[in-house]
């Protein structure tokens, strides 16, 4: 397998896809930041608290660059037959499936770490030191790793079962835009608050606040116990969590969770990635 990731590598770093992905990142990155460094000064909110506001919110786009990015450098094996040359000279197929998932992995880890280390740089350079604490960050970055180790063994099952480029492209990033839209609609309904003022109009027409009232769209017991859990396992809501500093908190209060979820989808995408794909007629 050793030889495999080294051709990997060797052709993901000539890849243009690659660094235009990586670029995405980080430009994306250091918008944002100067967007609320700006909206800071606008609203007197201390420089302190930007960066912690900003350092991750980039990576809410990595599903996207990762289904991108995975389907177009795996779909070129098939395009130009390098698979089935690699299955002529010996390689299993096996070795052949995880190398992909490493060598895809080890390119999600380093766009990412890449945008938040020059996120953080220039970060510090405009705003001064964050209050973030260096146990935050460490724990938000693990939980970071993790999610993409399961966004990539989600896109390389879809991209190593299916031999056209054009088409894996298509499902990986329609499945990326799916995962946040439903996180989103997932956390919308979760942030309804309990309990609503009515609002009433008084004689010459100004609003008056009436009484609470419980509000009928909160949502409670076992419904509320299947969104949340969904929030907290798909990648989709992994990401939210980890780019809104007001979602962090969710990671922070049970760090290792969030990747033990991770670790869940990625097994599962792999083992069942692997099977079908012993079984997959390579012409």
């Amino acid at each position: 397998m050793s030889k495999l990731l080294r051709a990997d590598f060797v052709r993901m770093k000539k890849s243009k896809m690659y660094w235009a992905g990586l670029a995405t990142l980080l430009g994306m990155g250091i918008m944002l930041l100067l967007s609320c460094y700006a909206s800071s000064l606008k609203y007197d909110v201390p420089s302190s608290q930007v960066l912690r506001e900003a350092i991750f919110q980039n990576m809410i786009m990595i599903g996207i660059i990762l289904a991108a990015f995975s389907s177009l450098f795996i779909g070129t094996e098939y395009d130009e037959g390098t698979i089935r040359n690699k299955l002529m000279i010996g390689q299993s197929r096996v070795s052949i499936y995880l190398s992909n998932f490493i060598s895809c992995m080890g390119g999600a880890v380093f766009q990412a770490a890449v945008s938040i280390v020059c996120v953080y740089v220039v970060g510090m350079i405009v705003c001064g030191k964050t209050d973030m604490t260096a146990g935050d960050f460490f724990q938000l970055s693990a939980a970071l790793v993790f999610l993409c180790m399961a966004y990539v063994s989600i896109y390389n099952l879809v991209s190593m079962l299916i031999s056209s480029k054009s088409h894996a492209a298509t499902i990986n990033i329609l499945l990326s835009f799916a995962f946040l839209i439903l996180a989103s609609y997932l956390i919308m309904q979760l942030s309804q608050p309990e309990m609503m003022t009515q609002i009433s109009m008084t004689a010459d027409g100004m609003p008056m606040q009436g009484d609470q009232m419980p509000n009928p769209a909160y949502i409670t017991g076992l419904q509320r116990d299947i969104y949340q859990f969904m929030t907290d396992f798909l990648p989709g809501g992994q990401s939210y969590q980890i780019a809104n500093s007001s979602m962090q908190e969710q990671i922070l209060r049970h760090p290792f969770l969030s990747c033990f979820y991770s670790v869940i989808i990625t097994a599962a995408a792999n083992i069942t990635g692997i099977f079908l794909f012993r079984r997959k007629d390579i012409k």
